[in-house]
């Protein structure tokens, strides 16, 4: 009984010296060489198992035959090790090789090499590489430098080039059309395939390529020499060039000008030919819209000369004879289209007749658009814009009678008649002309005085007579909006007498008596206001457009800048920004009780928004775990309306391409206390 228990005292001891070496941990960091794969994909076993699409060998250089190995059975006479000493698994976010040094049967000691080797088993490929055991006990991590190991990147292809002179010609493999026009590369093409350039216009020098074995990467130019054959030339131009030709609806990938040949048949080129509308704006468009070839159309070449010549022979002199030929041309026009408008209430007025610049006299009203009359003129003779030019509306009247019957309150005046229409205002081919107009504060028509020829018309300010202002040549009429303008002339604010006289008989000193009447103001008379809106991005320091709400109605035609007359009293503006993505100064604006008394702008002024935080934190901790993981901590001391938190991770300061790493977000208290 005693021999017994010392025999397995012995072998015990014997088991304890054969892993008698210093604890010591050495545990690198990998990746796989193709840059493809990501490791973390196969490797998906963590600390507790070592992948089994992996043998690792590990090796000291400085005591031969000691190879530690994950294989069982102690292969080749390496030591079948347990996963506990060596693996390869996750760690955290890295796939990583461990090693257990102690577990070598001999010492090991600093200054020795380690020789890893890994081996992938679905294709065989392996790796290795060495580390040399730095002084101390401590454990060996390599995090920061990964070491590769397969997968590795497969081999660059052998490739061979085709190209041929003159280019884009079909290439053909083993008498089959493979597909492909010179130039093309072919990656590790097949020992004994014979390349060819399938085009009988040409002699090809040379007629063909064999792939030899051992085949390494080249480029083979085929040189085409014409056939000399009777061809068709058919030209396709166009004004302006550079358009895609289309035959038979068929884009052919060609542009204009363009000669299309055949030495088969001439019916190769009849067809419906057109040209693509992609490029044209607006109104434009081409004449004729297709043009039908017919075999009757060609004409013959006697010897191959004539003006198609050259590019029928493919831009060679000795290239074939062009028999027969035809040209056809598209001419691109343009339609431009001017709308012209007037408001409805004019329309119903009757006054509603243009004079273009053409002299012709047109009216609106034929056709309402929107609940607005308009008049629609068009020119598509050919590509010179015939709108351009003078418009003048038909003039209003002056007695507010007129404007009475027709329900409204007070007279208006065109803000501008006649209007000039010019090339920049067309878009797309496309322009408008709005004739708008306003309401007049007062308006005074002074007529000639009987017996007084030649005479003027002068106000002299009471504040200031020695500088009168002459108003001109009586009949004058005058007008007044609160302030100058370019709606006509205007009547001075400053307290004064008008009065009629020769030019060079009226002295401001002495002026003739008495003064002409001047009833000032009517009853029926207002003054007309202008507000202004603009919105500024004190961002990027520009002006932007966006949308109004007026009165909390978002209203898609105000943007700004926006301008309105006369906006009715208490009407409430502010910028429309469902997303409350800004921030704006004022608020809004709230047109004053009685309306406006002045010409008013108001600029909304926008800053990016910052909400208040809804979270205080008081500490935030992170902490290295002895499985190399990551602790995180805090602590927040208030959260209001908090949805939760969420955790990314990244090598580097910056979110865009941060790792979330809590998909399931972590919940929020929501309270005053600390938590």
């Amino acid at each position: 009984m005693n021999k017994k228990l010392t025999l397995i005292v012995i072998i015990l001891l014997m088991a304890a010296l054969s892993y008698a070496g210093d604890s010591r941990v050495y545990t690198q960091k990998v990746v796989a060489g193709d840059p493809s794969v990501d490791i973390y994909n196969i490797v998906t076993n963590t600390s507790s198992s070592t992948c089994p699409l992996y043998i690792i060998w590990a090796d000291i250089l400085e005591t031969p035959g000691e190879i530690l190995t994950t294989e069982p059975g102690n292969p080749e006479g390496r030591i079948s090790v347990p996963i506990t000493t060596l693996r390869i698994n996750r760690l955290s976010y890295h796939v990583v090789t461990i090693l257990q040094l102690g577990t070598f049967p001999t010492e090991w000691q600093p200054g020795q090499t380690i020789q890893m080797t890994v081996i992938y088993i679905p294709t065989g490929e392996s790796t290795s590489w060495t580390k040399v055991i730095p002084e101390g006990y401590t454990s060996i991590t390599e995090l920061s430098i990964a070491q590769i190991v397969p997968p590795l990147a497969p081999p660059t292809p052998e490739v061979l080039t085709i190209t041929s002179e003159p280019t884009g010609q079909p290439i053909w493999i083993n008498g089959v059309d493979s597909g492909f026009i010179t130039p093309h590369d072919f990656e590790n093409p097949t020992a004994g395939d014979v390349y060819t350039i399938n085009n009988p216009a040409y002699t090809w020098n040379p007629p063909s390529y064999t792939v030899p074995e051992g085949f390494t990467t080249t480029t083979i130019n085929f040189v085409g020499t014409p056939v000399i054959v009777d061809t068709w030339a058919l030209t396709v131009n166009s004004t302006p060039e550079g358009v895609e030709i289309i035959k038979d609806a068929i884009p052919t990938g060609q542009v204009t000008p363009y000669t299309f040949t055949s030495s088969t048949a001439v019916t190769d080129l009849t067809g419906i030919y057109s040209l693509a509308t992609t490029t044209l704006t607006g109104g434009q468009f081409w004449d004729p819209t297709t043009i039908t070839v017919s075999e009757s159309d060609f004409v013959e070449i006697p010897g191959g000369k004539g003006a198609n010549l050259k590019v029928a022979a493919f831009g060679s002199k000795n290239g074939p004879k062009t028999n027969y030929a035809y040209s056809i041309t598209f001419q691109m026009k343009t339609c431009y289209q001017l709308t012209i408008s007037e408001p409805p209430a004019a329309c119903n007025m009757g006054f509603n007749e243009v004079t273009l610049p053409n002299g012709n006299v047109l009216t609106l009203g034929d056709v309402w658009l929107d609940g607005t009359p308009v008049l629609i003129l068009t020119d598509n003779n050919d590509n010179t814009n015939d709108l351009l030019g003078t418009y003048t509306i038909e003039a209003l009247p002056t007695d507010l009678e007129s404007f009475n019957t027709a329900g409204l309150d007070l007279r208006k005046h065109w803000r501008e008649n006649p209007k000039t229409v010019t090339a920049d205002m067309f878009e797309n081919d496309v322009a408008t002309l709005e004739f708008q107009w306003r309401d007049y504060l007062s308006r005074w028509d002074i007529p000639a005085i009987p017996g007084m020829p030649e005479a003027h018309l002068f106000f002299v300010p009471i504040a200031d007579p020695i500088h009168p202002f002459d108003y001109g040549l009586l009949p004058v009429t005058l007008f007044y909006y609160g302030a100058k303008d370019n709606y006509g002339e205007w009547k001075s604010s400053e307290e004064g007498n008008y009065y009629a006289a020769p030019e060079e008989d009226f002295d401001p000193e002495e002026p003739p008596t008495p003064p002409l009447n001047n009833p000032g103001p009517q009853p029926e008379d207002k003054i007309s206001y202008t507000l202004t809106i603009q919105a500024y991005d004190s961002v990027t320091a520009a002006y932007v457009n966006v949308t109004l709400t007026i009165n909390g109605v978002p209203i898609s035609t105000a943007t700004t800048p926006y301008t309105c007359i006369d906006p009715a009293a208490e009407t409430v503006f502010s910028i429309y920004d469902p997303t409350n993505s800004y921030t704006w100064e004022p608020a809004d604006y709230t047109v004053p009780v009685g309306g406006l008394t002045e010409d008013t702008d108001i600029t909304f002024t926008l800053s990016p928004y910052s909400p208040p935080l809804p979270v205080e934190l008081t500490s935030f901790t992170a902490v290295l775990t002895n499985e190399f993981y990551v602790q995180l901590t805090w602590v927040s001391q208030t959260e209001t309306n908090l949805s939760g938190y969420r955790v990314y991770r990244n090598e580097e300061n910056n979110l865009n391409n941060a790792i979330l790493i809590t998909p399931t977000m972590i919940p929020a208290t929501n309270t005053s206390q600390e938590h």
